[in-house]
């Protein structure tokens, strides 16, 4: 009973000791918000809610964004370094979504523009 006892002892501190070590506070990676980013300007490009110029802008600033980042990893985050990229990604989720949400979109003849169905079919084909 006393081996079995060492032994589960033994493993929960093991467990107890590793949690802190895979969840790496230490470590800080924006590819998430990047890629999460990347994929708010895409579906607004597709949806056309971002017309050709907006999704330059925001594509500009997200290579503005990563060349910080990259500067900033090679030179090791600081707490200041974090706190700075993570209000310049906050600022660019708010122009993302700004520009997603205005009244500009992009025009009916643009070939990338391509309507659903159910909005082909309100007219009941009237207007063809």
């Amino acid at each position: 009973m006393k081996v079995w006892f060492k032994a589960l002892a033994l493993m929960t501190l093991g467990t107890v000791l590793a949690a802190p070590v895979q969840a790496r506070p230490d470590r800080y990676d924006v590819s998430d918000r990047f890629d999460h980013q990347v994929r708010l300007i895409e579906r607004g490009m597709r949806s056309g809610e971002l017309t050709d110029r907006e999704v330059k802008r925001l594509r500009h600033e997200q290579y503005q964004l990563r060349d910080m980042a990259r500067d900033l990893r090679h030179d090791g985050y600081s707490r200041h370094d974090r706190r700075l990229l993570d209000r310049r990604m906050d600022r660019a989720e708010d122009h993302i979504w700004q520009l997603r949400n205005n009244d500009e979109r992009r025009s009916h003849h643009d070939k990338r523009y391509q309507p659903s169905p159910r909005q082909d079919d309100r007219d009941g084909g009237r207007y063809r």
